[in-house]
């Protein structure tokens, strides 16, 4: 059955990434996927570091970072935010920095992009330094207000923006350590795919293991596909044989 992992592993791989070198990470000769991720999501970060001095960069194609490449694309997001000008230049232009950035490695895929600009707006709003964080408090989430915030910025960024603050609303109201419970996401409706993914993956984080899950109350079921796709990529990041799709009741 499903059992939460030991170790919480997307906060233990963000702090922990810089403890090794390099070569050590790439050395890794382990079987366990939760130690191959952490392992490739330095590498990951290891490449933002290299693209910024200005080296070239190309995806891995063998080694223990080609295992898991979601895990390496998620420490090139993660560690380009880092890198850049953070809270000086706002979030939202360094998501805009981002993408360029991430548009100038060959052979990543739209999707690739995708998921280093998601992993990138959830380390900015993760540490509290999100302009657009707004409504993320337990009264109604301000879907005008971020629509606006979010309005001028590209496709890609706004899309990201809106999966980070999907992810948050869920991770800030549930707990691995607590069982499944009804949530009230006032005019759901309004609430872009993005968010529903984000919102998915953080639930998927929290409930990875239940077989069963309360539906979003204001939430159309017509979004339950982006829904469980991002709830299989949660449930995978801190669970062990996590219950790929839950019934929705």
């Amino acid at each position: 059955g499903a059992r939460l992992a030991a170790v919480d592993l997307p906060t233990f791989r963000r702090w922990a990434a810089w403890r090794l070198d390099p070569a050590d990470h790439a050395a890794c000769a382990s079987a366990d996927p939760f130690e191959r991720h952490w392992h490739a999501y330095a590498l990951g970060r290891e490449a933002a570091r290299r693209l910024r001095e200005g080296a070239a960069v190309t995806p891995p194609s063998a080694g223990v970072a080609a295992s898991a490449p979601g895990a390496w694309l998620d420490g090139l997001g993660e560690g380009l935010a880092d890198l850049g000008d953070g809270e000086g230049a706002g979030p939202a232009s360094l998501l805009v920095e981002v993408a360029a950035e991430a548009a100038t490695v060959p052979g990543l895929s739209e999707a690739d992009r995708a998921r280093v600009l998601r992993a990138a707006a959830w380390s900015r709003l993760d540490g509290r330094a999100a302009s657009w964080a707004r409504g993320l408090g337990e009264g109604e989430p301000a879907w005008a207000a971020e629509r606006a915030a979010l309005a001028g910025l590209p496709v890609p960024v706004r899309r990201a923006a809106w999966w980070a603050l999907g992810r948050r609303w869920a991770t800030a109201r549930t707990s691995p350590l607590a069982p499944p419970r009804a949530l009230v996401l006032p005019h759901g409706e309004a609430a872009p795919e993005a968010f529903v993914e984000g919102l998915g993956h953080g639930l998927g984080e929290s409930w990875g293991s239940s077989e069963a899950v309360p539906w979003p109350e204001g939430l159309p079921r017509a979004r339950e596909a982006a829904f469980l796709r991002g709830w299989t990529e949660g449930a995978r990041l801190r669970w062990l044989h996590p219950v790929p799709r839950p019934a929705l009741r």
